[in-house]
């Protein structure tokens, strides 16, 4: 899924359904154009030193690398503005054999889609979060968006560890530090979100581990979630206090008039 909640497979039926990037509803698109703007599908050379046409090769085995990118262009049947999306084809090594077979090679998949026109803002947090977290939360954002997946992980672990040193969380490490925001009334399942981007930042800064855009993007949209519960309703409520209490004084110096 991207980020107009349109999902991968629908681009490919004549009507996909999501949300208009324009209007911000979900609405049906009619698909007005659909071109390849990546000339070809081209073959690599697999681990087992077969090439995607099935051949044989006597080269160093390595990873294989299968693109096609697909242009879009859809126009929402409710405001009648045009967006236009690439879609990335490539391998499922997923769903791939050991060694794999000369089929599974040649079988792609859409692996990521992308909104290119219009163009949408990087990630931000609101101003309720403290500045240091937010500036390390763009940073991530920002790599997200160039398809730098790992750096994205890992500025997105940094901004939660910024969020419990901001909350004066105990504990020797990160782990132990946002169990220790449970003891300031922070919800469990928020706990549980924040370990996710610890988890998807510690694999992706020490152990190399490659994440799809959908994962990296859930770990954003969780933190998104946190800083709403952690900071923004908080300063909501006082807000709304404040306002009843000036709506009381006030009142009650109209009466003393």
């Amino acid at each position: 899924m991207n980020s107009t909640g349109m999902q991968i497979d629908d681009l490919n039926t004549t009507q996909p359904r999501g949300v208009c990037p324009h209007c911000k509803r979900g609405v049906g698109f009619r698909r007005k154009d659909r071109r390849t703007v990546f000339p070809e599908l081209i073959p690599e050379r697999n681990a087992g030193g077969a090439d995607f046409s099935g051949g044989t090769s006597p080269t160093a085995p390595r990873q294989p690398e299968l693109w096609q990118v697909d242009e879009y262009v859809l126009e929402c049947q409710l405001c009648g503005m045009t967006c236009v999306f690439f879609a990335y084809w490539g391998p499922d090594p997923s769903a791939w054999s050991d060694p794999p077979t000369s089929k599974e090679l040649k079988k792609a998949k859409v692996r990521a889609v992308e909104l290119v026109h219009p163009r949408q803002d990087a990630r931000k947090l609101p101003e309720a979060a403290p500045a240091r977290m937010r500036d390390l939360f763009s940073e991530g954002a920002r790599c997200e968006a160039v398809g730098a997946l790992r750096a994205a992980a890992g500025m997105y672990r940094a901004a939660v560890e910024e969020l419990c040193r901001d909350k004066q969380a105990a504990g020797n490490n990160l782990f132990e530090r946002l169990d220790g925001l449970s003891t300031q009334g922070v919800p469990p399942e928020i706990v549980a979100d924040l370990h996710e981007a610890r988890s998807l930042g510690n694999w992706s800064l020490h152990d190399g581990v490659s994440f799809s855009a959908e994962e990296v993007a859930d770990v954003a949209l969780l933190i998104e979630e946190a800083v709403t519960v952690v900071y923004v309703q908080p300063e909501e409520r006082a807000a709304m206090r404040a306002a009843r209490k000036a709506r009381r004084d006030q009142h009650r110096q109209a009466q003393k008039n």
